[in-house]
């Protein structure tokens, strides 16, 4: 994740303060895991669900260190995506 992604993720979670944040782990140029620890100092009343591709129990111990309050995998049922978000 570039500097200035990071940025304005923290950013738009300062002024949105939204209720869920939906986080992927890995993106082309990202750490989600940080992504997720500073959207959360930014906006500590948010809940992140996380989305992967990979279940690990290493990925999903960072996940929940970073303050993640769920944690899904990408091909998750609608359903079960909702009933998270829920």
């Amino acid at each position: 994740m570039t500097l200035t992604e990071l940025r304005y993720i923290v950013t738009l979670a300062a002024e949105a303060h939204p209720d869920i944040i939906l986080m992927d782990i890995r993106m082309p140029r990202a750490d989600g895991i940080t992504a997720t620890r500073r959207a959360l100092a930014a906006s500590p009343d948010s809940r992140v669900i996380v989305l992967t591709t990979h279940q690990r129990t290493e990925a999903v111990a960072q996940a929940i260190d970073a303050g993640a309050h769920g944690f899904l995998m990408k091909d998750a049922r609608p359903e079960l995506l909702l009933a998270a978000i829920r």
